[in-house]
């Protein structure tokens, strides 16, 4: 998890920062281990976890008007490696036991919007096909049945042809 963490110097409230943290990630995995494991199994999270540095950045326009500013949270950065953990865990639950479907981008990664937007398309073109196909059939078969009938109807036509006003038995002959 600390691995896939973005570079920062940027310190969280107890003043530790992503980049101290890569650096010695091999050294804090078991503490950070058996932390997280008392975490987890006692359900308590420490105080210090739910303190965050609020800081303005700018967004755009003049920089002295405030307004130009949103708030960002710098939170605990060993919060965010159990939040990212938990979160692993409970999706890989989810998956396994078949509780969450595939088609629920927004929960899975490596699935955007952009992503949700092609597999809908796909399924209507997908169900395009099939009506027309459905459609097609029917037409094909609706053909074959009107082409019998109207062979038949030339047939009796032709067994009573009606030829100089008399009425022509194709039986007779």
């Amino acid at each position: 998890m600390i691995t896939h963490m973005k570079s920062s110097n940027t310190a969280d409230p107890q003043g530790f920062s992503n980049s101290f943290l890569k650096r010695l990630k091999f050294a804090l995995a078991r503490p950070l281990s058996a932390l997280y494991t008392h975490i987890f199994t006692s359900g308590k999270i420490p105080s210090d976890w739910r303190l965050a540095n609020i800081t303005p950045v700018f967004k755009k326009g003049i920089s002295s008007n405030v307004t130009n500013y949103r708030p960002i949270s710098l939170t605990s950065t060993f919060s965010k490696i159990f939040e990212r953990i938990v979160k692993q865990q409970m999706l890989a639950y989810l998956i396994d036991n078949q509780l969450i479907s595939r088609q629920q981008f927004g929960f899975l990664s490596k699935c955007s919007t952009c992503t949700q937007l092609l597999d809908c398309v796909n399924d209507w073109t997908r169900f395009q096909f099939e009506t027309v196909t459905v459609l097609m059939s029917f037409i094909l078969i609706l053909q074959r049945h009107l082409i019998r009938l109207a062979t038949a109807s030339l047939f009796i036509s032709y067994k009573r042809m009606v030829f100089a006003g008399y009425v022509y038995s194709a039986d007779s002959v």
